[in-house]
């Protein structure tokens, strides 16, 4: 099992490494990272719930927050609903170790440290997640001056967070990665996109943007 422990999580922060580095698949090789640690998780509860219950759901509770922050990364809406989840999980787990008054492990650490990371990461609203990947500085400071959808999108996700002046200035930095698409790479560049960026502006300023793109 601790093979499979370790296998199933090598794959799943492999993903994330591969999401920050634009390698293609990255989204597939996460969700099956994410699938195999609640796969051992679960597996584990069955094979040790006899032996000691406590220590059989530190996997399990540590598998849902690894869902937690697929589902976050992903950008997808169950997200709040999953953090809950694995919140409730954790809790229960802590409350099984003070009944059976369970001797502390390394396992214990690593969901202590997994649930204060998770956590902390709900604090951190999706434009800034957004940016991380698609657009930061050390990574992608060549092809940010081009990547117009990417800051199109980075806009929607501010208008989300309530942030309408990062929504109005990543729009327009939207409309300049177009215009230098469009100088680079002529009619290979999708030129009636710029409506729809022109669009976008004009439903931050109304504040009616309700859908993307």
């Amino acid at each position: 099992m601790k093979a499979f422990f370790i296998i199933a999580w090598t794959i799943f922060i492999l993903g994330m490494c591969m999401t920050l580095m634009h390698f293609p698949f990255n989204n597939i090789t996460k969700i099956v990272g994410s699938a195999l640690i609640f796969m051992h998780g679960f597996t584990y509860v069955f094979i040790k719930a006899k032996e000691n219950i406590a220590s059989a759901t530190v996997p399990l509770a540590g598998s849902f927050w690894a869902t937690y922050i697929l589902f976050k990364v992903m950008y997808w809406s169950i997200a709040l609903q999953f953090f809950y989840v694995a919140l409730l999980v954790s809790l229960a787990c802590l409350v099984l170790h003070i009944v059976y008054k369970t001797n502390f492990h390394l396992g214990h650490g690593l969901l202590i440290g997994l649930s204060v990371l998770s956590i902390a990461f709900s604090f951190v609203h999706s434009n800034r997640i957004f940016y991380f990947f698609q657009l930061n500085d050390v990574i992608n400071s060549a092809s940010k001056e081009y990547n117009y959808e990417a800051w199109d999108k980075y806009s929607w996700f501010s208008y989300l967070a309530d942030d309408k002046e990062e929504a109005m200035q990543a729009n327009e930095k939207a409309q300049t990665a177009l215009a230098r698409s469009i100088k680079r790479d002529g009619f290979n560049v999708d030129f009636q996109y710029m409506e729809t960026i022109e669009k976008h502006k004009e439903s931050i300023l109304a504040q009616n943007w309700s859908s993307f793109p």
